[in-house]
């Protein structure tokens, strides 16, 4: 008898661990998209970064933490890329998953141009994640989570080597402006604040959005509703999403996840409150 009630509960144990599989793997899979063929996706340990062809080599959106530098020229090599092929970096932010090993490229590619936000530009200077505006993690559940996180990787101290900006790097200024002329690409970048007081959008052809972490495709079944897990302000993200929806974006290129379709981000907007945020800064 005791052994069929041990049986019965290990089963059931069993069942709501594979439900719990199934609803965390299909929760982060509604709507994905496959980006065109062109478009390379390099898969960090927690960020996408992207590299979009142009006439004379590539244009880079974004980069990962400093310590990935090895695995971002192991995937160069394997696309049979040269990092001097590398024209352009564009910085959706200045957060240290997203500039980590900038100053790397710069050092061997002394010809590439950074396109980024007169704010961004500001921010690189200092070295580390802005913390003057606050800001927290979206819901306690996923404060918990980055919590332990922070706990299993004491060295994660939201800091990067900081950047000073050139000459030949390009500022953005205005709140839509057109690289196209500039890229040889049908580009234009607009801000789309609330992550961050910095964070820029980069749309390509108008229908992808290079987005940074405006939006994410990352423990949605954990109440992310398409959030990123960190934002200065809320209210602020979901004004950025309606930029998007507005201009009749198609496909959400996010540096977190999977890319997905814009219906998600109609559908979730307003889900999260900042009531529900748990304070960070």
């Amino acid at each position: 008898m005791k052994r069929r009630i041990f049986s019965a509960v290990f089963i059931l144990i069993g069942l709501l661990v594979l439900a719990l599989i199934i609803h965390i793997k299909s929760s982060d899979n509604i709507n994905t998209i496959e980006l065109p063929e062109e478009i390379i996706v390099l898969k960090f340990e927690f960020t996408n970064v992207f590299l979009v062809p142009i006439n004379d080599g590539y244009v880079l959106i974004d980069n990962a933490y400093e310590k990935e530098y090895n695995l971002f020229l192991n995937y160069l090599k394997n696309k049979n890329i040269s990092i001097k092929d590398i024209k352009y970096i564009l910085l959706t932010h200045h957060h240290d998953d997203h500039v980590g090993f900038l100053n790397k490229i710069v050092a061997e590619n002394e010809s590439v141009r950074i396109v980024l936000a007169k704010e961004t530009a500001e921010l690189l200077r200092k070295g580390k994640n802005n913390m003057e505006n606050g800001g927290g993690i979206v819901n306690p559940t996923i404060y918990t989570l980055f919590r332990i996180k922070q706990m299993l990787t004491p060295s994660w101290n939201l800091t990067f080597p900081p950047y000073i900006i050139c000459e030949s790097d390009i500022i953005i200024v205005e709140d839509y402006f057109d690289l196209t002329s500039i890229l040889g690409i049908n580009l234009v970048a607009i801000h789309t604040l609330g992550h961050s007081s910095d964070s820029t959008t980069f749309i390509y052809n108008e229908k992808i959005a290079f987005c940074g972490d405006l939006a994410s495709n990352f423990l949605n079944w954990a109440g992310a509703n398409y959030s990123t897990l960190f934002n200065e302000d809320i209210n602020i993200v979901y004004e950025s999403w309606k930029k998007l929806i507005d201009i009749k974006i198609d496909t959400i290129a996010t540096a977190h996840g999977k890319s997905f379709h814009i219906k998600n981000l109609e559908n979730s907007i307003f889900k999260n409150s900042q009531s529900n945020i748990v304070k960070l800064f």
